[in-house]
């Protein structure tokens, strides 16, 4: 359970579609003397806004009061208290409605919310494994719209990628079993043998997974993702920075894999990849989540 001690708090807002959205926030003492950004948080699949706040020593607010910026964590559309995207329309996809919802109205929302009171310049937004699609769409949507509602000033992208780890049933069996969680363990934090987080962390697992869509992860691997990413990702015109752990068990934590995916952002004017070495798929959630 994500620890009561945090400095988070949980908000519910209403948006302009009558939809709700969920999750935390953060506004540190002094952030309003001086313009910074708003940093937004998106979750990755069968997660909640809790993933950025599991407990003191892996939290988004330890950086947020050290460099006074505003944080705010939401729970992604279709989870914990936040709206459906349901029914999704014929010519769309869960990606896709999830990027309009963010850009459409999750994103207006919170900078009217968080962002003008706190006096900030613009959202940074960061996006965690399967977070991503729908972040680059709404990346997309903000670079071609005259009247966005809010000033977007980048993008931090975690735990994706081009080059997907396609590991055997055997695989499988021989790391975890037919143990369900044990799959969850290997899949946020990898082997045990490699040490990329405190033994601790499996036991926040449970607190910190909840049911997924079944779409999001369909569209990305038997879906249209792939052929829509490249034109995608050439639209965006706001800098990003990435990283990809080097035991990430999702996603090839190569360099290779970084500097594929950082040539399809042609638009982008910066693009910081890298890979963080030793870290697994959850970098947040490793010992190097304080970088």
């Amino acid at each position: 359970m994500t620890d009561t001690t945090a400095k988070f708090k949980a908000f519910t807002l209403k948006l302009v579609n009558s939809g709700t959205l969920t999750g935390r926030s953060y506004t540190p003492a002094g952030s309003t003397k001086k313009k910074r950004p708003l940093l937004v948080l998106l979750h990755g699949g069968g997660c909640h806004s809790g993933y950025y706040d599991v407990d003191e020593s892996h939290t988004a607010a330890t950086a947020a009061h050290a460099l006074r910026v505003p944080v705010v964590s939401i729970d992604r559309p279709c989870y914990m208290g936040t709206s459906s995207l349901f029914p999704i329309p014929e010519d769309s996809s869960f990606h896709r409605e999830t990027g309009r919802w963010e850009h459409s109205y999750i994103f207006p929302a919170i900078w009217k919310t968080f962002g003008e009171p706190s006096n900030c310049s613009a959202i940074v937004a960061m996006a965690h494994s399967m977070a991503t699609p729908g972040l680059l769409v709404a990346a997309s949507l903000h670079a071609k719209s005259e009247n966005a509602e809010y000033p977007l000033a980048g993008l931090i992208i975690s735990g994706w990628g081009c080059r997907q780890n396609l590991h055997s049933q055997e695989d499988w069996v021989k790391w975890s079993g037919n143990d369900r969680q044990r799959n969850r363990h290997i899949v946020m934090l990898s082997d045990p043998k490699l040490r990329t987080a405190d033994v601790k962390m499996r036991d926040c697992l449970p607190a910190q997974t909840v049911d997924a869509p079944p779409e999001e992860a369909e569209e990305c691997v038997v879906g249209s993702w792939k052929e829509c990413f490249p034109k995608i990702a050439a639209s965006i015109r706001v800098p990003v920075m990435y990283a990809v752990g080097e035991h990430d068990w999702l996603w090839d934590g190569s360099l290779d894999n970084v500097k594929e995916f950082s040539a399809f952002f042609t638009g982008c004017p910066r693009f910081d990849g890298s890979v963080v070495q030793g870290a697994p798929h959850t970098i947040e959630w490793s010992y190097y989540a304080a970088g």
